[in-house]
């Protein structure tokens, strides 16, 4: 693996360190001890762990890919995930600039709050509610009475 030859040839074993599976219960600890969350993905379908990391306070750098900047909107730092100039640049932007961090951890939490089983619960709940309105209004009424 490219990424492992790099460590070794610079000398990083001490800072970089590879996780495989991660319980749930333990992903808090590690997205809130973060500096940061760089998420360079190509292609996704939802993008769960840039939410999860803004939801924990950590600033999100990932892909301008679709998926992803529907659900992170202006909360991240986008970037090209093939262009990794710019994904070393966006880094170094977030690490050695606090105020711009903050801003970002800010909109963050704005939007992992509109991606809360909350609010799901209650969009779900407005649009059975809106259903429901609509079938009452646009039902035939039977006055009928049978025997």
């Amino acid at each position: 693996m490219e990424l492992r030859r790099y460590i070794d040839a610079h000398a990083l074993q001490d800072s970089v360190q590879f996780l495989d599976y991660v319980d749930g219960r333990d992903l808090p600890f590690l997205y809130g001890g973060a500096q940061l969350l760089v998420y360079p993905s190509w292609d996704e379908g939802f993008g769960f762990p840039p939410l999860e990391a803004m939801a924990c306070g950590t600033p999100v750098l990932c892909s301008d890919v679709p998926a992803v900047t529907e659900v992170c909107g202006d909360a991240a730092y986008l970037v090209e995930p093939d262009e990794t100039e710019s994904i070393a640049g966006g880094m170094l932007d977030i690490l050695t600039q606090p105020s711009f961090a903050q801003r970002l951890v800010k909109r963050g939490h704005e939007r992992a709050v509109k991606y809360s089983w909350g609010a799901y619960a209650n969009g779900l709940l407005a649009s059975y509610e809106a259903a429901f309105a609509h079938r009452r209004q646009t039902a035939p009424i039977n006055n009928s009475v049978s025997t």
